[in-house]
């Protein structure tokens, strides 16, 4: 009998990755995402500087309501990764400022 059940997959050698978008493809791709989940990939490539702040970039961060993403995500958000996303939104805008 065969199962509805979709199978997961090691993506092969050979595919795409998110990683491998250039940075205006994924601030582009950011830009379409509310603030706390454009915060949460900004954190997921906070190795990648370019792209952390190309995402960062386009909002103001006045305010950081993570209401507006689902409920079962924003329950995961522990004190370290709101740290992270704070410490990312604020090397962001204070590169920002300085070279205003």
């Amino acid at each position: 009998m065969e199962s509805n059940k979709r199978r997961r997959t090691c993506p092969s050698s050979d595919g795409v990755a998110l990683s491998d978008l250039p940075d205006e493809a994924l601030s582009y791709v950011a830009s379409f995402l509310a603030c706390p989940s454009r915060a949460l990939l900004a954190v997921a490539y906070r190795n990648t500087e370019a792209v952390t702040n190309a995402i960062i970039s386009f909002e103001q961060w006045n305010n950081l309501d993570f209401g507006e993403i689902e409920k079962s995500l924003s329950s995961k958000i522990t004190d370290n990764l709101l740290e992270e996303i704070l410490v990312c939104i604020a090397t962001t805008v204070k590169t920002r400022m300085e070279v205003s």
